[in-house]
């Protein structure tokens, strides 16, 4: 197969460039999955855990009047479970509950989306 070489930088501009394909040697299947090996090169690395208690749609009039003591009503019940979300993919969900006067969760569910 020849090509011309009549971009900016080709070795000869104008010249027939010759494209051979590459022969690779066949790797084989390896060892797809070790997962213990590979999730232990990332525990130095820093995630983003979040905590979605719900959400809640408003039109820009309503929140323009959005003042202290306003109350915006979320999408879900006081007793539901709270998304646990890494890096903003929903892994987990829970309670919330009170550790030494400070809010944490209590992990209720995994969903199979870590």
């Amino acid at each position: 197969m020849s090509l011309t070489a009549d971009h900016p930088g080709a070795p000869l501009e104008g010249a027939p460039v010759e494209v051979t394909p590459v022969a690779l040697p066949d790797l084989g299947a390896g060892n797809a999955r070790q997962p213990e090996r590979s999730l232990r090169l990332l525990s130095g690395v820093n995630v983003e855990l979040s905590v979605e208690l719900g959400r809640s749609r408003l039109s820009m009039q309503d929140l323009l009047t959005l003042a202290p003591g306003a109350v915006v009503e979320l999408d879900r019940p006081a007793d539901a479970a709270v998304d646990i979300l890494v890096n903003g993919t929903v892994v987990a969900r829970g309670e919330v509950v009170v550790v030494n006067g400070e809010f944490g969760v209590r992990i209720s569910e995994l969903t199979g989306q870590a």
